[in-house]
């Protein structure tokens, strides 16, 4: 068995090792935070035609649609008190667009939500469980994370093969 100064040294070099690597993964795992942000405001901004607006203001429009929009579903639910009343007001809806008049604020409340996350970024501290277990046991980590990486990145490039061959077999289909 080894002298306690040795193993005192061991023990801080294993730890100086664990918070290099913790901090690695934690840089790691951000990129990906962003480019997934990245995407869903992306997707939002397009899909309700916000522009260039900043976070902010998409949420405060938000906020006020998705108010009104609860508004608007209130007044139909008070208006129908009774299975006949709920059918003069055309309950249930006949016409998809009825539906998305009352599924409008959940929608609505959704983008918000996502909005709002995006609004903060990942705090370190609430993550503080995720970061000892990197520190403390980060040579299963990195196997981990070496095995997992790789087989992750040629899945992606599989699926992006795998989708091609599709795209370019269903054009017949399209086509005629």
């Amino acid at each position: 068995m080894g002298s306690p100064q040795w193993i005192a040294i061991g023990f801080v070099l294993y730890l100086i090792a664990g918070t290099g690597w913790s901090v690695w993964m934690w840089v790691t795992s951000i990129k990906k935070k962003v480019n997934l942000a990245v995407e869903r405001k992306a997707a939002i901004y397009k899909a309700r035609d916000f522009g260039t607006a900043s976070l902010q203001e998409v949420a405060s429009t938000l906020r006020i649609q998705h108010k009104e929009a609860q508004k608007a579903e209130q007044g139909w639910h008070q208006e129908a008190r009774t299975e006949q009343d709920a059918a003069n007001l055309g309950w249930p809806p006949e016409h998809p667009l009825q539906y998305e008049r009352l599924d409008s604020s959940y929608k609505i409340q959704q983008d918000l939500d996502t909005i709002e996350d995006l609004l903060t970024p990942p705090q370190a501290s609430e993550n503080k469980r995720r970061i000892m277990a990197w520190i403390s046991a980060w040579p299963f980590s990195m196997v981990w994370y070496l095995i997992d990486e790789p087989i992750k990145q040629i899945f992606e490039w599989m699926k992006g093969t795998y989708q091609r061959i599709s795209n370019n077999m269903w054009k017949s289909v399209l086509e005629g």
